[in-house]
């Protein structure tokens, strides 16, 4: 292979710069073996990240912020889009549903491979093939690159922000153009050492850029395996474009991209180069996933990673940083009633998609505990036990609450996918629908967007008169929920979140492929413990010492879920209330079309089930309808929705 010629602008004038040159590759070489090298073979599109590294890894003297080296590859290379071919979850995830549906491995391995083995992906339809599969990525050290620099800073303008660009529609041509955001780039070094033209482009700063692979929609099948629709499986774009956060200009690249406090030259190479670049962006890609990034730090020999430990334990700091300071907003005021205190707790969205973000199998919940003057726990929602689990959820997911009255309820934001018979599922193919979708909309969220049927929000939140909104208006980003506590000493409440729900890893269990074989071996020592988000700690002081869970004064709550309903619709009625309780099921014009007797239970809560039919056995029409429970002083009711 011909060395390439290089034609520096200046080179030779002095001695002086040369050895400047020498030095600075001696030092790069220190940086470069310092940990695995990265992949610098080439394909017709791509350029591994190792060859980007000659000229934007720090030498010692630029790209430096603190004494810490923030250039480029050193920040990216310990990221999830560096690692996500590696993503042992994520191949186990893609493995499953393959086993699951054998005849549909092809269609399911090259959906996935699209964003998250890119190179690979992209190079193999453009040499005519049909599909791209997993195992092509996991032997090929290019395309294990993930999302590599060149990459991104590829992709086209054409299509992106337009529907045709989600779900990894990007487009990358052959120009061998690399695209920045920084005008009259110095192209020499870049052309002449890697074959590429860097060229000044505005869509850099875009967030549709990022939304061509973060909005994902995928197929999902009925009974029968046929593909009958497709499902909004990950929106933070379009979740974001529903916000005020476009109108702001704050872009995804502002918040998981944060800029350094000054400019930096950005490239070590020629040695000469003094063009400060203002703002300079940090290739932290900071997002939430701290307990993957635990996992790697812990699994660095055995899933082939070609970063440190300790840098991975570094971006995972970053991403805590990040859920700890700059997610949610967390407020709690108490009442002291005769019988029980009133805890008003309020949590406000601070970024700008819903929270918890991307795919449906993550989730935020409420930890509360009340303590008696003794430190006595009196009253506790939302413990986990040693699995990570919230126990005695309904149905395998507690629906959304407005009030929350006794130990059993917890309120949980998170998305529930359904299949075509609206039950709950965690296979990605059979998602049809959201059960419920709690998640908090970001500030400026709306239902008269374009974009909200993608979006939208689901289960019983839909009648909580204080999710997103306030005095009515939507677009708080907000929900306030209310306890009533039995009258304690001290009330502690935390945010919690999960980057996996375990019952999401229950189902993966239930495959052996070997993919999920190695996940479940690697989840074995991972951690289970949430994130604890923000948290607050209260004292109404109440002077008393109360050896059991005390209820709070009589009250009745009725729940619907899922609402609206096309086959069954379950009811959860909450009350302490003494006498036996009856349920009716009232239509728009007042008429009683069903009464269910609610049974005796020695528990607080009974959940029953109505089918939509009438007491003559008839299937009641379309509309809104009224679950009503009165027990002989004051009658309590529930609207919903019966579909077609």
């Amino acid at each position: 292979m011909q060395t390439p010629i290089i034609s520096y602008e200046h080179l030779g004038e002095s001695m002086t710069k040369l050895i400047a040159v020498v030095f600075s590759l001696l030092l790069l070489q220190v940086v470069v073996f310092a940990q695995e090298p990265l992949p610098n073979g080439t394909t017709e599109l791509f350029s591994g990240s190792g060859n980007c590294q000659m000229c934007h890894v720090s030498d010692g003297n630029v790209m430096i912020e603190n004494e810490r080296d923030v250039s480029p590859l050193t920040l990216w290379r310990s990221t999830m889009m560096a690692n996500s071919v590696k993503d042992p979850l994520w191949q186990a995830k893609v493995s499953s549903e393959s086993a699951q549906f054998p005849e549909l491995q092809s269609v399911i391995e090259s959906k996935c491979t699209r964003c998250h083995a890119p190179i690979g992906y992209t190079e193999a339809i453009r040499d005519g093939e049909e599909y791209y599969h997993l195992a092509d990525a996991q032997e090929d050290d290019l395309v294990l690159d993930g999302v590599s620099c060149t990459v991104c800073h590829q992709i086209m303008g054409d299509n992106l922000g337009e529907m045709e660009s989600f779900s990894g529609n990007y487009i990358i041509n052959d120009f061998h153009q690399i695209y920045g955001p920084y005008p009259d780039p110095f192209a020499g070094p870049m052309v002449n050492m890697v074959g590429y033209t860097p060229v000044e482009a505005d869509l850099m700063h875009e967030a549709a850029l990022c939304g061509t692979c973060h909005t994902l929609f995928t197929p999902y099948l009925d009974d029968d395996n046929q593909i009958a629709g497709e499902f909004p499986e990950q929106t933070p774009y379009l979740e974001w474009l529903n916000s005020d956060y476009p109108e702001g200009n704050v872009t995804c690249q502002e918040c998981h991209m944060p800029r350094t406090n000054n400019g930096m030259i950005i490239s070590t190479r020629p040695p000469w180069l003094n063009t400060v670049r203002d703002p300079f962006w940090k290739h932290t890609f900071v997002g939430g996933n701290s307990w993957m990034l635990g996992i790697f730090a812990d699994n660095v020999e055995l899933l082939n990673l070609t970063s440190s430990s300790e840098d991975f334990q570094n971006t995972k700091e970053r991403t805590l940083n990040q859920l700890t300071n700059r997610t949610v907003d967390l407020d709690a005021n108490y009442t002291i009633l005769e019988e029980y205190v009133e805890l008003e707790i309020s949590l406000t969205n601070l970024t700008g998609h819903k929270l918890p973000s991307g795919i449906p199998i993550r989730r935020m919940w409420l930890h509360v505990t009340a303590y008696d003057l003794n430190d006595q726990i009196i009253f506790e929602s939302g413990e986990w036990d040693n699995s990570g689990q919230l126990p005695d959820l309904d149905d395998g997911y507690e629906p959304h609450h407005n009030m929350i009255t006794s130990e059993d309820q917890v309120q949980v934001y998170e998305g529930i996918m359904g299949d075509v018979n609206q039950e709950p599922t965690w296979t990605l193919l059979r998602a049809a629908e959201y059960l419920k979708d709690n998640r908090l909309p970001p500030a400026g969220f709306t239902s008269e967007h374009e974009q909200y049927a993608n979006t939208a929000i689901a289960g019983l939140a839909l009648d909580d008169g204080n999710f997103n909104r306030e005095g009515g208006i939507e677009g708080s980003g907000a929900d306030i929920i209310t306890y009533q506590l039995p009258r304690a000493y001290r009330i502690d409440v935390e945010v919690c979140f999960q980057s996996v729900n375990p019952a999401f890893i229950d189902h993966l269990a239930g495959f052996e492929t070997p993919e999920v074989v190695q996940f479940m071996g690697i989840y074995e020592n991972a951690t289970v413990e949430p994130v604890i988000l923000a948290s607050v700690s209260l004292e109404p002081g109440v002077n008393v010492v109360q050896n059991t869970h005390n209820q709070p004064a009589e009250y009745i709550i009725v729940e619907a879920y899922p609402n609206p309903f096309n086959s069954t619709i379950s009811f959860e009625i909450n009350s302490n209330h003494a006498e036996n309780l009856n349920l009716s099921i009232f239509n728009q014009l007042g008429q009683r079309v069903k009464t269910i007797p609610l049974p005796n239970s020695n528990s607080n809560k009974t959940v029953v089930n109505w089918n939509g039919l009438s007491s003559s056995g008839e299937l009641c029409g379309a509309g809104t309808y009224f679950a009503v429970v009165n027990p002989g002083k004051e009658e309590v009711r529930k609207s919903f929705v019966l579909l077609k």
